[in-house]
């Protein structure tokens, strides 16, 4: 059987979240509309980016709720609304480790996509 490529703006995945004892605690299904999403993803990118330098310069109460609102916003942006709210609480409302344990999905599968249909619209 040949591989097969369907052509689609979509991203289609379950995402299997575990615990401790390597049990899958929460499974998400995704279902992105990367045409929708592409515009945004950049600027929630950047704003993660921006809103990280802040709290490291000033960590204060503000800077680091600046932070994880942030995080909070690129997140959903990805996984909707509702998928957000499980994954806050999977990951006991840590937003940083939700970040860095969720980045290296966002960047293998929707990043790529992304990045593809960014670079398509601008040509």
């Amino acid at each position: 059987m040949a591989y097969q490529i369907k052509k689609t703006n979509r991203i289609t995945e379950d995402v299997e979240f575990l615990g401790e004892n390597g049990e899958v605690e929460l499974t998400v299904k995704l279902d992105i509309d990367v045409e929708r999403i592409a515009g945004d993803f950049r600027k929630a990118q950047i704003a993660v980016i921006n809103a990280e330098k802040a709290a490291k310069e000033k960590q204060t109460d503000e800077m680091l709720e600046t932070y994880g609102k942030a995080i909070v916003e690129f997140i959903r942006l990805i996984f909707g609304d509702e998928n957000t709210q499980k994954l806050i609480k999977y990951f006991d409302n840590r937003y940083i480790d939700m970040l860095f344990q969720t980045m290296p999905f966002i960047y293998a599968v929707s990043y790529t996509h992304l990045r593809a249909h960014e670079t398509c619209a601008d040509l």
